[in-house]
């Protein structure tokens, strides 16, 4: 729970508004399961409402009460482990955002994603550790950002498309 004072804002005209107020409640949990020997699962989240808490306008629009824009309500991250070997690991990943805001005035609206990641890891040798990664597995098209202004409208700044990546790291 945090109640702020003396904030400054943008409005969607690119006016900054200043000697705001907005209040932030919320909860997180995180927690872990071990299933089996080698299989566990993790879960970490987080809900929270954040608003604009006194009377201020953006244009002819009180914001009074309106979520603040960029702010989801709920942001989580879900990993399924699985230890295949002694050597061996490998992780499945869902991580989300839920769809907020883009505005002060609540007007305009990101729906929000879901993404899945795939990382394994090998470990070859005592000295040689090679990871295998593939972000976005599902090559879902997302907003790393989004907001909106009445110069331009909608603005999304786009997360990256399916990713692979390889390491090998060797100690010696």
């Amino acid at each position: 729970y945090l109640e702020k004072q003396n904030v400054i804002f943008r409005d969607s005209n690119f006016f900054n508004i200043s000697d705001g107020e907005t209040d932030h409640k919320g909860l997180e949990l995180e927690a872990s399961w071990q299933l089996s020997l080698s299989l566990s699962t993790r879960l970490a989240t987080t809900y929270a409402i954040h608003t604009y808490a006194n009377d201020s306008f953006s244009g002819d629009i009180n914001i009074n009460g309106n979520d603040i824009d960029s702010a989801p309500r709920w942001v989580g991250n879900w990993q399924w482990n699985w230890q295949v070997t002694r050597s061996l690991q490998s992780q499945l990943e869902l991580h989300w955002v839920s769809g907020y805001y883009t505005d002060p005035e609540n007007l305009n609206q990101y729906e929000g994603h879901e993404l899945v990641n795939w990382r394994t890891n090998w470990q070859a040798t005592n000295q040689l550790n090679v990871a295998f990664r593939v972000l976005n597995l599902t090559d879902t098209r997302y907003a790393e950002r989004a907001d909106f202004t009445v110069f331009s409208g909608d603005r999304f700044f786009p997360g990256r498309p399916r990713t692979f990546w390889l390491t090998a790291q060797y100690m010696y």
